[in-house]
């Protein structure tokens, strides 16, 4: 399968730039516990992720001869 996976390099570019953001800001302050839950409220809003849902699902039943004949 060709795919396209800009959405994803784009997604992961935005997620650099914001971790140096909060790098920059938090270099200032000595806050770790608040930086370290704006981090990971940015990657869980950034981080690629691709998720599906089993639309209809089934069972398939194979005969032994079938299975054998390779």
């Amino acid at each position: 399968m060709n795919q396209q996976h800009d959405w994803a390099v784009e997604s992961l570019q935005l997620l650099q730039e914001e971790m140096a953001m909060i790098h920059h800001f938090y270099e200032i302050e000595d806050n770790k516990k608040e930086m370290q839950k704006e981090i990971d409220d940015v990657e869980a809003r950034l981080q690629p992720q691709i998720t599906y849902d089993v639309i209809s699902g089934g069972i398939i039943y194979l005969q032994e001869s079938f299975l054998s004949s390779n």
